[in-house]
């Protein structure tokens, strides 16, 4: 005879996600590194210093690399596009924007997946960080999260967000929450906090779901 199986007694859904660097370096070095960069990255992210400059440094390596000119003056020059040194332009290497933008892929795939109930797009999500207010009064920046923007009339929803890099990898693990399985939950929990059988939700002699 079968034996009941407990439903999973939190309203929480894991996402996770691997991106190699090698891979987003070939994008951005090539001719579709701008459109790469406008497609994962929300407008609200391209506003901040750190995501202009890597688009910049995109568009330099792409400029560099539409002129066809096998001079060593041209060679050089598009070499430095690609280090982030091109025109007394100082912003990030090629090699910093890819490891950024994998780790900002890797995120928002991970997002995706934490979120199943919500037709998410990388647009729907933005990855922030939040203002680390310490014990002694100091700021700072605290660690990652997405921003899991609202349906109409809705509000945005923070997902817990850990971002990681290790060699040629990045990889992003996510936390998502659905609104609409938390209220099931509490429906068959019932007013008094248990399970309407009275079981406390959590199987034979366990302490009561969270």
């Amino acid at each position: 005879m079968s034996r009941r199986i407990l439903p999973f007694p939190s309203p929480i859904s894991v996402g996770t996600d691997i991106c190699r660097l090698e891979r987003i370096r070939t994008i951005l070095a090539g001719p579709r590194g701008e459109k790469f960069i406008t497609r994962i990255l929300a407008p609200e992210e391209l506003e901040n210093s750190r995501e202009r400059d890597i688009l910049t440094t995109t568009r330099n390596a792409a400029a560099a690399l539409d002129e066809k000119d096998d001079s060593f003056e041209h060679q050089a020059r598009f070499h430095r596009a690609r280090i982030g040194g091109n025109n007394g332009y100082r912003g990030p290497t090629l090699d910093e924007c890819s490891k950024f933008m994998a780790g900002r892929f890797a995120a928002k795939e991970a997002a995706i997946k934490a979120h199943p109930h919500r037709r998410l797009t990388f647009h729907d999500i933005v990855i922030r960080r939040l203002e680390n207010v310490s014990a002694q009064g100091g700021g700072g920046s605290g660690p990652p999260v997405a921003v899991i923007k609202g349906a109409p009339g809705c509000l945005s929803q923070v997902a817990r967000m850990s971002i990681s890099h290790d060699g040629g990898y990045a990889t992003a693990v996510c936390l998502g929450f659905d609104p609409a399985l938390a209220y099931s939950v509490a429906e068959r929990r019932g007013d008094g906090g248990e399970d309407e059988d009275g079981d406390g939700g959590a199987g034979e002699g366990g302490p009561a779901a969270g």
